[in-house]
């Protein structure tokens, strides 16, 4: 695609500067283009409006790719082609790190290829668990801990409990996202009548059976 579908201006200027310039930049906006497209579809995505922190890495990200493209167009605009090679510089300092640069294009493609599995995850196992409420942020995870009646809370993102459980009026299972450096990828929680009891809930081996039905 022609650099003028980006940004017009700058090709007008860039058409005296090296062509590998010229590559660079119009590969950079490329990929910036694509990688920002789909990010955007993530974010209208059910799943990441449910979840906050989902929500504000994906808007990071996407601003962060928006920079990176006004910084490529404005160091074009001020790449003079009457001083030529002189002046090329500024524009060459956008690209110089390469590979080491944080938008470097596989590192941007990673790190928006893990997000969308994670949002596939995460949206299998709220299919899985059709009816349980996805809680925004803590303060109405609070609210739903500290209900009254409610004596067990389990907040999670799992895919095996559920049925044996779903029924008593005195448990609740949630959804929610936090952050927490001791468990990498998800957790249990487990609050009892409104106090936390564990950040690792295990599935007991046996359940009295005046609390739940057998699992």
């Amino acid at each position: 695609m022609p650099i003028k579908s980006f940004d017009p201006e700058a090709a007008k200027l860039m058409r005296g500067i090296s062509i590998e310039l010229v590559r660079k930049a119009q590969e950079a906006l490329e990929d910036l283009k694509e990688t920002q497209m789909r990010c955007n579809d993530s974010l209208e995505d059910k799943v990441v409006e449910s979840f906050p922190v989902l929500h504000e890495e994906l808007s990071t990200f996407l601003k962060l790719c928006g920079y990176y493209k006004t910084n490529i167009q404005s160091h074009g605009r001020e790449t003079s082609p009457i001083r030529g090679k002189e002046d090329e510089s500024s524009l060459e300092k956008v690209f110089e790190d390469g590979p080491e640069s944080p938008f470097n294009h596989e590192k941007l493609n990673k790190w928006l290829s893990h997000k969308e599995r994670e949002i596939n995850v995460i949206k299998s196992c709220v299919d899985t668990m059709e009816g349980v409420k996805i809680v925004l942020n803590q303060t109405e995870l609070d609210r739903e801990v500290l209900a009254s009646g409610v004596e067990d809370v389990l907040c999670f993102v799992f895919t095996s409990m559920l049925k044996g459980l779903k029924n008593n009026s005195k448990f609740r299972f949630l959804i929610t996202a936090k952050t927490n450096d001791n468990y990498k990828g998800a957790t249990i929680y487990h609050y009892k009548k409104g106090q936390l009891v564990t950040e690792d809930f295990q599935k007991p081996s046996s359940v009295r059976p005046s609390q739940t039905r057998e699992i």
